[in-house]
C-alpha cells in the first residue's frame, strides 16, 4: 500500500495549469483537513492536460499532457505533445514506466478519471487537431486502442464511468462547445448517442 494513501479518501492532484506550477503534487485527504503528505516529490518537469487515475493497488498513473508547454485555453499546446507514461514509486518519486505508451500523444483526453476493467481510458483528446481514437492502457503494458471511435474528434470533455460496463463521455470542445453525450460500452465495443445538454 502507498505511503500517504492508507485510510481516508484521498485524491492525488498532479501537474496542470498555471503551467509555472506544472510540476506540483498533492494529495488531498476528503475526511481530513489536517491531513498532510510531504513524501511526494514534484513532477520531473512541466506536464498539463494529462490523464490520470489510481490503478492496480492504488498506484498512481498519468499518461499523456502536453510538456514543457504553456497551453492556452484553445488547446495550443506550446511545448511537446506526450505518449509517455508515469508512475508515483513508493518512495515518492515519479519514474518514467518504460512499457506503457500511448500509440497517439494527446492532452485534455477528457476531464475526470475512468478506471474500468483495470485500465486507464483516453478518450478524444488534442495533438494539434481533435482526437476521435480511445486508447486504454494499465501500468507496464502497451496501450490499446478500443475498436469504438467518436463520431467526431473533440477534446476538454467529462467523462465518468456510467455502471460497471458503461462510460458517458459528456460535451466537450471541438472549435465550438459541444451539447452532445455519449455512452460508450467497453465490453460489446458499441458506442450510442446519450441525452443532449440544454447549455
Amino acid at each position: 500500500m502507498y505511503f500517504c494513501f492508507t485510510g481516508g479518501t484521498k485524491i492525488l492532484i498532479a501537474t496542470g495549469a498555471p503551467s509555472d506550477n506544472g510540476r506540483n503534487t498533492e494529495i488531498v485527504d476528503l475526511e481530513n483537513s489536517n491531513f498532510s503528505c510531504t513524501k511526494v516529490e514534484p513532477f520531473p518537469f512541466k506536464l498539463n492536460g494529462a490523464t490520470g487515475g489510481l490503478m492496480n493497488g492504488q498506484k498512481p498513473f498519468i499518461c499523456g499532457g502536453c510538456v514543457g508547454g504553456e497551453c492556452d485555453c484553445d488547446d495550443n499546446c506550446g511545448g511537446t505533445y506526450s505518449k509517455d507514461c508515469y508512475q508515483l514509486t513508493e518512495t515518492g518519486s515519479w519514474v518514467k514506466d518504460q512499457t506503457a505508451k500511448l500509440y497517439t500523444a494527446r492532452l485534455y483526453a477528457g476531464f475526470g478519471s475512468v478506471l474500468m476493467n483495470n485500465k486507464l481510458y483516453l478518450i478524444g483528446g488534442y495533438n494539434g487537431y481533435e482526437l476521435r481514437s480511445i486508447e486504454m492502457l494499465s501500468p507496464n503494458t502497451i496501450a490499446q486502442t478500443h475498436s469504438v471511435q467518436l463520431p467526431t474528434g473533440f477534446s476538454a470533455h467529462c467523462q465518468v464511468p456510467w455502471d460497471s460496463e458503461n462510460i458517458l463521455v459528456i460535451g466537450g470542445d471541438n472549435g465550438s462547445r459541444r451539447e452532445e453525450t455519449y455512452f460508450i460500452n467497453y465490453k460489446n465495443n458499441q458506442l450510442k448517442s446519450g441525452p443532449s445538454l440544454n447549455t
